[in-house]
């Protein structure tokens, strides 16, 4: 047992061992002896990883909620990264979600087509509160690369786009997805919006505005039926 962990149990949080990637976190750092101490107490993270410095001292990589620049692959891994020593972390339990459940919930897709912001628009209502925790929702628009390296972290994947799929405007289809090889046999769930005809590029016409409602509640639906899913598997 490591000195971190003793210190971890003599405060009665969570060993060492489940600080891995996922879990959410609210950083408690000891020293406040900085700025960037102080700005990032009391905040919350999600793990990264866990690496073992040269002193033989592991500590815990993370990376702040609703940070708009988690999601841009290793370009973001110098500055976007904070470390800490596992007894300045205050483990979060999850509260109305099941444990261990991890969906990912994304915008993907041109933003800059009639109508291609619908996606960042739904995501942007869901971090308003409308998720509960175990869901992460990101932005990844035409960044397919990015998205593929996301993906195999996630149970499952919920996927917002704009595309022409037939229906009027605004209208919204849903369908199960084989993505192939970034994720092997698993089948993720496509959210799709029919854009306008006509509109500004960049913009939301009033259809797909109105389609950015229906598609918030469709999303939290499918998170709470997938979490449900979740657990029943881990249950039996």
């Amino acid at each position: 047992m490591t000195d971190a962990t003793e210190r971890l149990e003599a405060q009665g949080v969570v060993g060492e061992d489940e600080l891995r990637a996922g879990t959410r976190v609210r950083l408690r750092p000891h020293q406040r002896a900085d700025i960037v101490d102080l700005m990032l107490a009391d905040r919350t993270a999600e793990v990264d990883r866990v690496e073992e410095g040269t002193d033989g001292r592991r500590y815990v990589v993370v990376v702040l909620d609703y940070d708009p620049a988690r999601d841009l692959g290793p370009m973001c891994r110098i500055g976007r990264r904070f470390f800490f020593e596992p007894e300045e972390l205050e483990p979060l339990r999850p509260t109305g979600a099941v444990s261990g459940g991890r969906i990912l919930v994304a915008s993907v897709g041109d933003a800059f087509r009639v109508d291609g912001v619908f996606g960042r628009a739904v995501v942007e209502r869901l971090r308003q509160g409308g998720c509960p925790p175990g869901v992460h929702l990101a932005e990844f628009g035409i960044r397919t690369l990015d998205l593929e390296q996301a993906l195999p972290c996630y149970d499952k994947a919920i996927l917002l786009q704009v595309a022409a799929c037939g229906n009027r405007p605004g209208g919204l289809s849903v369908r199960e997805t084989d993505l192939g090889r970034m994720v092997g046999e698993r089948l993720d769930i496509t959210v799709t919006c029919e854009p306008a005809a006509h509109g500004v590029h960049g913009e939301l016409s009033p259809p797909a505005a109105v389609a950015v409602d229906h598609a918030v509640r469709l999303v939290q639906s499918l998170v709470t039926d997938l979490l449900s899913w979740h657990g029943d598997a881990v249950g039996s």
